[in-house]
């Protein structure tokens, strides 16, 4: 995640995060990067809930889902806040596939090398927490 407290974060104003999560449908099943977590559905095709790496409310501003290197062009990828009351709002993504080939929209799975990226810009409540991650001791 991107955090911003001293310069806009796409025009978006200052406190807001970036983040950026990807799954990728390899010969050894789904593959993560990122800091979200990808669940597929398993009674609805092409359906996937995106946890993000937030805590509490969040208030989006910005969201992007699209499908990179498909074999199919026609893939889709289509994302909307999770409106279950049970999980604090804005915390969570339903994303679903479609393949638009023919004009009629119809549900389905990431092909063979093929990713599902997810782009997120959030409002960032409370005091930003800042790491630099494993530091070479001086």
């Amino acid at each position: 995640m991107i955090q911003q407290t001293t310069q806009t974060v796409w025009g978006y104003g200052y406190g807001m995060a970036r983040t950026v999560g990807r799954v990728t449908h390899g010969a050894d099943g789904y593959e993560t990067l990122g800091p979200m977590v990808f669940t597929l559905d398993p009674a609805n095709v092409g359906l996937w809930t995106v946890d993000l790496d937030v805590q509490g409310e969040s208030y989006i501003r910005y969201i992007s889902a699209r499908v990179l290197f498909s074999n199919n062009d026609d893939l889709q990828a289509q994302a909307v806040i999770d409106p279950d009351p049970n999980i604090p709002f804005g915390s969570r993504l339903l994303v679903q596939i479609w393949d638009v080939a023919g004009g009629a929209d119809v549900p389905a799975n990431l092909t063979l090398d093929s990713a599902l990226c997810i782009e997120v810009v959030i409002n960032q409540p409370g005091d930003p927490a800042f790491s630099l991650g494993p530091q070479i001791a001086p």
